[in-house]
């Protein structure tokens, strides 16, 4: 499935209107509205404080940006 992403803003919002977009007559889309302006969810924040909860944790092991790097190498390396 191709994605086609088209941004308006909304005058009535009883109505939308979508025009000049490139689909054939008769075949099948799928639309999703998102909003810009909406509040993150729920979920968003409690995934957020689970990682804050983790990242406090005294059992989180630091990695410094240099063992990022040879990680990187490595795998590339094929290692």
């Amino acid at each position: 499935m191709s994605v086609y992403r088209k941004q308006i803003i909304i005058q009535d919002p009883a109505r939308l209107v979508l025009s000049d977009l490139p689909f054939s007559p008769g075949e099948r889309v799928e639309i999703q509205i998102e909003s810009e302006s909406l509040p993150k969810t729920e979920a968003a924040h409690e995934w957020k404080a689970l990682f804050e909860q983790i990242d406090k944790s005294p059992d989180v092991r630091r990695i410094s940006e240099e063992e990022i790097a040879a990680e990187i190498a490595a795998y590339r390396a094929g290692k």
